[in-house]
């Protein structure tokens, strides 16, 4: 039933995508994604920085949090996100929607985790938007009644693209991948997608990018875009790889 239903959205996306035209206009790369900071190890506590957390500085909570969540005290670092949350704060949000999602030292609790990225995602987080929009883009994580897939998956495609226009380079090779499934128009915004993503350096976006130009036969492009990959994948990775045998077969082919 979900393959059906999925089927219908992604010829809905079709719709709407060759009505929307290309993709907007490059936007500045957004900032490193928060949680890749918030899992780093933290410096130590300061007098000063709980200070500035009892006070009601939302930064200085979330820092607090990052140091609870180094010691695995789940409890902690759900109070001081709780705290910064309570604040409207987008970024505590993000995380605190982050730990529900993943279970990092508390039960693991995807309703939870979909609140607070939506939280974080309305207030244009970007990595908010991209995590929840995968999250609903797959619809099975909360295993809902048939009825409400389509409206988890339309709204999943809208934060994904959200982000991809904001200039994140993940959410960017997913929109790359999904009109690539579909025809018409939006398969020719694929590229556009895969490009923008690969030029921010991400290797899957690049790889893809090369093979469809082989399969569409620019050879150029192809060549050109396995080269790329060389250039960004480290030497022993299964992209570097499949990049050289590409070129093995584009050579052979000319």
């Amino acid at each position: 039933m979900r393959r059906v239903v999925l089927a219908a959205w992604l010829g809905m996306l079709a719709v709407r995508a060759g009505a929307a035209g290309a993709p907007p206009a490059p936007a500045p790369a957004p900032a490193q994604d928060p949680w890749r900071w918030f899992v780093s190890a933290p410096a130590g506590s300061t007098p000063d920085l709980r200070r500035r957390a009892a006070s009601g500085d939302a930064r200085a909570e979330i820092a607090l949090a990052r140091q609870c969540h180094s010691r695995h005290d789940g409890t902690c670092t759900i109070l001081w996100l709780t705290e910064a949350n309570a604040r409207g704060d987008a970024v505590a949000q993000y995380l605190l929607g982050m730990v529900y999602v993943r279970g990092d030292g508390i039960t693991q609790d995807l309703q939870q985790g979909a609140y607070f990225l939506g939280k974080a995602a309305a207030q244009h987080e970007v990595h908010a938007e991209y995590r929840l929009g995968l999250m609903l883009s797959d619809a099975d994580f909360t295993n809902p009644g048939a009825g409400s897939i389509p409206d988890e998956l339309r709204r999943g495609e809208r934060l994904l693209r959200a982000a991809a226009a904001a200039g994140y380079a993940p959410a960017q090779y997913r929109m790359g991948v999904l009109c690539a499934r579909l025809g018409a128009d939006c398969a020719a915004q694929s590229r556009a997608w895969l490009e923008r993503a690969a030029a921010q350096g991400q290797i899957d976006a690049a790889y893809m990018v090369a093979a469809q130009a082989a399969r569409s036969g620019d050879v150029g492009a192809a060549r050109s875009g396995a080269q790329r990959v060389l250039q960004l994948a480290p030497a022993g990775s299964s992209y570097a790889g499949d990049a050289r045998r590409l070129l093995q077969r584009l050579s052979g082919a000319h």
